[in-house]
């Protein structure tokens, strides 16, 4: 009976997650598309590597699933001193967001040019991330802008 009810738990915990691993921009940015719709928590797993941006990399999601990228190696996200880096935008309080080893660098915008996360009092996880030259041109020095939200750094 233990042991069915373990394979029956285990089964269960994994319904609700899908796990993408990405090695280039649009791999990126559909991974972001099909995690916002999908009804599941979502783990995103970045390659190491130097991403040099051409489009924002954005993420907005009214549904009541986590998103986790997590760096393999560190992957540099670099915005070339033209683009934001990541926007990333939530309106469930339990959408949590997890960023994971990931260097994020030369993000330009007016609103947190290396990171805009907004959400509607979901959790923020930032672990071992790196931020390097990030600008902008209103609020928060480049780094990071977030609207309501809880922080746990």
């Amino acid at each position: 009976m233990k042991y069915i009810l373990v394979y029956i738990l285990l089964f269960v915990s994994t319904i609700n997650a899908a796990n993408f691993t990405v090695s280039n921009l649009s791999q990126f940015q559909t991974a972001l598309n099909t995690a916002a719709t999908n009804g599941e928590n979502d783990t995103i797993n970045v390659l190491g590597g130097t991403y040099n941006l051409n489009a924002t990399l954005s993420f907005s999601s009214s549904e009541n699933y986590f998103l986790l990228i997590r760096g393999v190696g560190y992957p540099v996200l670099n915005g070339v001193n033209a683009l934001q880096v990541l926007q990333l935008n939530t309106t469930s309080n339990a959408a949590h967001i997890i960023l994971e080893e990931l260097v994020i660098q030369n993000g330009l915008a007016d609103y947190g040019g290396g990171l805009n996360i907004s959400t509607q009092g979901a959790q923020i996880n930032i672990k071992n991330c790196v931020f390097n030259d990030n600008v902008a041109g209103f609020i928060c020095g480049g780094l990071i802008y977030f609207q309501i939200l809880v922080i746990l750094l």
